[in-house]
């Protein structure tokens, strides 16, 4: 699930940068969630106590508190495996919050798979 995951966010990225039909709000809650989806991203920013660092930690702990509203709770495991902290944060933009577990449970379907994106 992380892998179709990581791959679909990728994908998301690609589609929502190209031509006229940019999205720059889309682009801006995804790419919040750059370190959810790039294990290398979410090292640096944990290891220079970057902000989206905690962020990121935050969405964690949203996705594990949520995992039977929404299709979260295999993916709230894998999180774990691969070493994703949780941590609660009371000052995290509620609204910013909801889009990104929305987007992120767009991005764990099967919307933006597929193999013939260069990624």
């Amino acid at each position: 699930m992380y892998r179709q995951f990581c791959k679909n966010y990728k994908n998301f990225i690609k589609l929502n940068k190209a031509g006229l039909e940019k999205n720059e709000y889309r682009l801006k809650i995804a790419e919040s969630i750059k370190g959810l989806a790039d294990l290398e991203t979410y090292k640096k920013w944990k290891e220079n106590n970057d902000i989206r660092y905690s962020e990121i930690e935050n969405i964690v702990f949203e996705i594990k508190r949520r995992k039977d509203i929404f299709h979260f709770k295999s993916f709230s495991w894998e999180l774990d495996g691969y070493g994703f902290e949780a941590r609660k944060s009371d000052s995290a933009d509620r609204e910013k919050v909801e889009e990104q577990l929305k987007l992120i449970d767009i991005l764990l379907g099967t919307s933006y798979w597929y193999d013939n994106v260069d990624a």
